[in-house]
């Protein structure tokens, strides 16, 4: 069952005008009761509800079967029902100045309304079915208006919609939350989430409305910030399993504790990574006890530890990184202790969380890798996937974009967590069901994690990538991920519609397509996560498939330094080799070829289109001209991505170019990170083509329109003046790597190279536009990737040996 429960602030003026009307009969009784009030001065608050009962309920009741004089009646209308008497006894009270019919003289309106409504919910329920009366935690955690908020009191929304009064006034509700009301505390954290165009007045009223949604959620307080969304609790779930704490904080570290317990027992795919498999990196921090102030820089070949467990710390630089928080040449041995207060607050936070969890190190790369040393740089980036692989867990500090923030950005103005309200139900476990209820953001479930900042950043792709488990510290909330598992602080027994659906590389149990072999599924290599192993079990065309995807997603991501292009992704590279024994150039693998080098630049995609980008190659080199990894901007292999061509391509072998060699040469000691220089050599057929501008061309001559606002980035192959198929304009269209690439003028001259002629009913080919760097060697550059509508263009070509640099 599902509910939509809307929030809204009602200018009190003009609440009478958000009351279900009643029809003439039931606005007669109203009256009529009121006349009665009059008349009845010396009447008590029991005496009054008991006379408007009989008066009210009279037409509003059906008696059971004529043979059963003793039926018990039932009511065929609950909501009607309640808001009669609640105007009844409501123009009553009135009638008599409404505070002599209050059992406290001195009683506000507020609180007059309060005994009123909760004394008639006890008087009608003996009608209108069993209300829950609230357990101990709720009596301390609720006030009496939030303790009301139960499925029976919504229970028309499996039909219709309804709505009833929460607090009168909007200052009411945070005086019920600042007394200590949790879900009066979501309501005001809600509300102080709204767009500043949204504006109310603090004497406004709040009511609850709800409407039929789903089969699992429900949403209270549907507001243009966000909601309070709902969702019911799984039959057997233990409220046991992780500690009601009053401290947000204990609360925190019980539900990470929690699934750290159950993600080595309770999922097959985890099962084989080990939590704890003997590996510490070079150097980690010692965190102390929780409170101390200092923490302990330890080198570990230095200390055998019998608890050899660390977490590893995933974050954004900025930048703005203080000194203080990086470790250098001249500051590694005088500082056996580092004081608290020189970190930032994000390195602070993930200590103390490292504390609560008793675990005794944290990796965190400024503070454990020597930022002034190249070489010890060098080195340490080649052990990240280890390093990542090995952690006991990864906290990802994604909402974070510096230090500044911490890992929790919501902790002073958040309530202290979800709100469990328990309500009785007709074939329920126990009778009894509960609805968890918690704040939920305004943007859709599927963006969350990957907008938060920490997931716009390149170098923070492998680390999520390579990581066996990790905790989100979002910007909304605690998120966990694992192989087999997502979750949230909200709903620790799962909660996948908070993730993106982006399959990680390595998520074994969602990364095959359909013609994947389940054979070896359960191998237990004690070397192998199930990240590697779904690697290591995917044949060659779909280890394609999974590579050409991570590129993609990779390249939009932002980098502070363009020279890391390829050491930010060296550690997923790193140990694709160890498992699979592929080769790596540059980003590619020589498996992949020629296929990998038909990828295509998407320069005007964002984060690259933006200010004071000039659209054209970095000025350094990053890598030969023929890997993604040289135009440093978003690109993609469009060409199998969205067909099956990359899982069962079927070509003509004849127009396949054969590899020789490749040869790169690494600028540092990692043979997956930057790279000095490299070449490729290939023995294919390659033809000199005239490339020509749009515009010399008519509108309707089958000629692609270049994307919206960019630069001029495209040309069209015309056909020969001595062959060429009947009716076509041209052979193809020339995709630029960058603008800058495509020389001045209207006329431009090049070389194509065949790669990848596709089945016969796609018609065409996708090729390499080369210039000539050495026409005598047949040495060439890439400058843009080429789509041919005419495979003809090469027939009675022979092949030629080429190099490409």
């Amino acid at each position: 069952m599902e509910w939509q429960l809307t929030l809204t602030l009602i200018p009190q003026l003009f609440f009478a005008d958000m009351e279900p009307k009643l029809d003439r009969q039931d606005q007669n009784r109203v009256a009529h009761s009121a006349e009665a009030g009059k008349d009845a001065k010396e009447t008590t608050i029991d005496g009054a509800q008991e006379k408007l009962e009989e008066t009210t309920l009279k037409d509003s009741v059906a008696h059971g079967p004529e043979d059963d004089p003793d039926a018990q009646p039932v009511v065929t209308n609950q909501l009607a029902m309640r808001i009669a008497l609640a105007n009844l006894l409501a123009e009553e009270m009135k009638s008599e100045g409404g505070l002599e019919f209050a059992r406290n003289p001195n009683a506000s309106y507020e609180e007059v309304d309060e005994q009123l409504l909760t004394h008639l919910v006890g008087r009608i329920g003996k009608y209108v079915g069993d209300f829950n009366s609230p357990g101990p935690e709720q009596q301390k955690t609720l006030c009496s208006r939030c303790r009301r908020l139960t499925p029976q009191l919504v229970s028309e929304v499996r039909h219709e919609q309804c709505s009833f009064r929460h607090h009168s006034t909007y200052d009411a509700l945070e005086e019920s939350a600042r007394n200590g009301c949790e879900l009066c505390s979501m309501f005001v954290f809600a509300i102080s989430r709204r767009p500043e165009r949204y504006v109310w007045k603090r004497s406004d009223s709040v009511t609850i409305s709800s409407t039929k949604f789903g089969q699992q959620t429900v949403d209270l307080a549907h507001l243009p910030a966000g909601r309070i969304r709902g969702k019911l609790m799984p039959v057997g779930w233990d409220d046991d399993a992780i500690p009601r704490h009053t401290d947000f904080l204990e609360r925190e570290a019980a539900t990470i504790k929690y699934w750290l317990s159950i993600c080595p027992k309770n999922h097959a795919n985890c099962h084989a990574v080990q939590l704890n498999n003997g590996y510490l990196p070079t150097r980690v921090v010692e965190v102390g006890t929780l409170g101390s102030p200092v923490v302990r820089l330890v080198h570990t070949q230095e200390i055998d530890p019998e608890d050899k467990r660390y977490i590893a710390l995933s974050h954004c630089w900025g930048l703005n990184m203080p000194s203080s928080a990086k470790t250098k040449l001249d500051t590694m041995d005088d500082r056996p202790s580092i004081d608290m207060n020189d970190l930032t607050t994000t390195f602070r936070g993930s200590i103390e969380i490292t504390r609560r969890l008793g675990v005794p190190y944290i990796w965190i790369d400024s503070l454990c890798i020597i930022q002034d040393s190249r070489e010890d740089w060098e080195k340490e980036a080649a052990q990240m996937a280890k390093v990542y692989m090995c952690a006991y867990l990864t906290i990802a500090a994604s909402g974070s974009s510096d230090g500044t923030a911490g890992c929790r950005l919501l902790d002073k103005e958040r309530p202290a967590g979800p709100v469990d309200l328990e309500f009785k139900e007709e074939g329920a476990k126990g009778g009894k069901t509960k609805i968890r209820l918690y704040s939920y953001p305004s943007q859709p479930l599927p963006n969350i994690l990957l907008s938060d900042p920490l997931h716009q950043r390149g170098w923070t792709l492998q680390e999520r990538e390579l990581s066996p488990r990790i905790v989100h510290y979002s910007h909304d909330s605690l998120r966990w991920e694992c192989q087999s598992f997502q979750a949230s602080f909200e709903f620790p027994w799962e909660d996948t519609l908070s993730f993106n659906k982006v399959v990680r590389i390595f998520d074994d149990n969602q990364l095959y397509p359909p013609s994947f072999s389940t054979e070896d599924q359960h191998s237990t290599d004690s070397d192998a996560s199930p990240a590697i192993s779904a690697v290591r079990k995917l044949k060659p065309n779909e280890n394609r498939h999974v590579w050409f995807d991570a590129v993609g997603r990779y390249t939009k991501r932002s980098l502070a330094f363009q020279t890391d292009i390829l050491p930010a992704m060296s550690g997923i590279a790193h140990r694709i080799h160890e498992v699979t024994g592929d080769t790596y150039y540059a980003g590619l693998w020589q498996s992949f070829m020629p296929y990998g080098l038909l990828w295509s630049s998407k320069w005007d995609e964002e984060p690259y289109r933006s200010p004071g980008k000039t659209h054209e190659r970095h000025p350094t080199y990053l890598a030969p001209s023929w890997s993604w990894a040289s135009v440093a901007c978003p690109v993609s292999y469009e060409w199998f991505i969205h067909d099956e061509l990359c899982l069962n391509p079927s070509p003509d072998p004849a127009l396949i170019p054969t590899v020789l060699e490749i040869n790169v040469v690494p600028s540092g000691a990692d043979p997956f990170g930057a790279v000095r220089s490299g070449f490729i050599r290939l023995r294919g057929k390659v033809k000199p083509a005239m490339a020509k501008d749009h515009e010399l061309f008519s509108p309707d001559a089958q000629i692609p329109s270049p994307r919206p606002g960019a630069p001029p980035s495209q040309r069209i192959l015309p056909p020969p003046k001595n062959g060429g198929l009947p009716g076509f304009t041209k052979i193809g269209v020339c995709y630029y790597d960058f603008p800058s690439d495509a020389p001045p003028g209207k006329i431009d001259m090049m070389f194509i190279l065949c790669c990848l002629p596709q089945e016969e009913k796609y018609g065409d080919a996708v090729g390499l536009a080369l210039y000539p760097t050495n026409l005598m060697k047949m040495e060439f550059r890439r400058v843009g990737l080429v789509s041919m509508v005419q495979t003809t263009w090469w027939d009675n070509i022979l092949d030629s040996d080429i190099t490409i640099t």
